[in-house]
């Protein structure tokens, strides 16, 4: 990680009260000394001026605190500063820290959480984790990360290692004295046993990476039907404001409108696509074929019609099946069973119609958050499960042998202990500087 010692703003650039600054390395006590009136104690907070240690001039008046290392977030030495949180203050704290000695500098995005990794205070699902907590913007989504923040999944990975470890032991045991009258001639039998309940429990964390990958991306919702149905004008009454052209004009939208709300706690992308019927038109031809291609991949599909505009009989149902939409409820009713009557210029039906999405989304998956939502880690997951198929097949002892040291090379990936920089570069692409 090398000798610096970084420096970031790691509350919000907008105007507050108060701000974070935070300094971490092997410099953060060299600068709390010179920059502070009072010396600090491990974890106290200490009400303090601070001053430009050249000119003697008073910056603020903070409360820090110093973390000594190796009991603090990145395991390093951490100095955190809470100033006043106007953006003149911040500038002229940024601004100073950098220059009171060399090795101390501005942090780059994510590098606080880098360190943490490093320094063994966090794991590579921990820090996925805490991505998926700073994106969140639902109570589900909420949820899920702050399981995931917990470490749990890691913890299952590391028994799991012990597992595979075992597994493996007797496997080679077998191997190395089987000639030998004194071995036992059931470790092949117990190795077997373990991979099964290990294979078994793999599998059933892999099967909520659907469910959990949803919460993080949000359920897509697609409102599809003919021209004229009143998709646009029922996306604008779902989310209260215009986001859609309406227009009594055939054909008004012709590519894929996608707007995320968050709907009883639950995280939805409303999909807004083209009228579908036969045209001649090059360009509503692709906007058919998207809004089918659409239709294809929900999770939940609305089939609008109305009193002039009939159902569509071509429409899939969704992942989580299909709400039949009535748009035009005012005009009169469909009459028609199982059908849910909105008016998108009264809003009659509006909130019966999103009860009813939050019932489908909330019967699609288990109630409770879950350990993978990432296409990397359901990727290493896959592919550890895979080897632990191979290794139940295997013919002889000493390719199941091998077939385990795949699961566990697997397994590795996972909590990123092999290709780790190539991980972590992409994903501290979506993090803010100071964390």
């Amino acid at each position: 990680m090398g000798d610096d010692t970084i420096v970031a703003l790691s509350s919000g650039a907008n105007r507050a009260a108060i701000a974070v600054l935070r300094v971490s390395g092997n410099r953060a006590r060299f600068v709390a000394d010179t920059i502070l009136e009072k010396p600090l104690v491990h974890r106290r907070a200490q009400r303090s001026v601070l001053r430009d240690p050249v000119t003697g001039a008073r910056i603020d008046e903070c409360v820090a605190v110093l973390f000594a290392g190796p009991h603090s977030a990145t395991g390093e030495d951490v100095l955190e500063l809470h100033v006043h949180g106007s953006p003149a203050v911040i500038t002229a704290v940024l601004a100073l820290l950098p220059t009171l000695a060399n090795g101390i500098r501005l942090a780059e995005p994510g590098e606080f959480t880098r360190r943490s990794l490093f320094n063994g205070k966090l794991d590579l699902l921990q820090v996925e984790a805490l991505g998926e907590l700073l994106a969140a913007e639902t109570d589900a989504q909420l949820h899920q990360a702050q399981r995931q923040l917990s470490g749990e999944l890691g913890r299952i990975a590391r028994r799991w290692a012990d597992q595979l470890v075992l597994a493996r032991s007797w496997l080679e045991a077998e191997l190395d004295f089987s000639d030998e009258g004194d071995v036992d001639t059931g470790a092949a039998g117990r190795a077997r046993q373990g991979i099964l309940v290990l294979r078994e429990e793999v599998g059933a964390i892999l099967a909520g990476e659907g469910h959990g990958r949803r919460i993080r991306e949000g359920f897509s919702v697609v409102i599809a039907g003919r021209p004229n149905a009143g998709k646009s004008s029922l996306l604008n009454a779902l989310v209260k404001r215009d986001v859609a052209i309406v227009s009594d004009q055939p054909g008004t939208t012709r590519d894929i409108i996608e707007t995320p709300v968050s709907l009883g706690g639950w995280p939805v992308v409303y999909v807004d696509s083209a009228g579908i019927q036969e045209t001649s038109d090059l360009i509503e031809r692709e906007g058919v074929r998207r809004a089918l291609a659409r239709v294809q991949d929900a999770d939940l599909v609305i089939s609008v019609f109305s009193h002039d505009i009939p159902e569509l009989a071509v429409l899939t149902e969704g992942q989580f099946g299909m709400v039949r939409v009535y748009s035009k409820a005012d005009l009169g009713g469909s009459g028609q069973p199982g059908v849910v009557q909105v008016s998108s210029l009264t809003g009659e039906g509006l909130d019966l119609l999103k009860r009813e999405i939050i019932q489908r989304l909330g019967a699609s998956g288990p109630a409770e958050a879950s350990l993978v939502s990432r296409e990397r880690q359901r990727r290493c997951l896959g592919e550890m499960l895979d080897s632990l198929d191979r290794a139940l097949l295997a013919a002889l002892p000493e390719l199941a042998a091998e077939d385990l040291r795949g699961a566990s090379a697997a397994l590795s990936r996972l909590v990123g202990q092999t290709d780790l920089d190539t991980v972590l570069d992409r994903l501290f692409e979506g993090f803010c500087i100071g964390k």
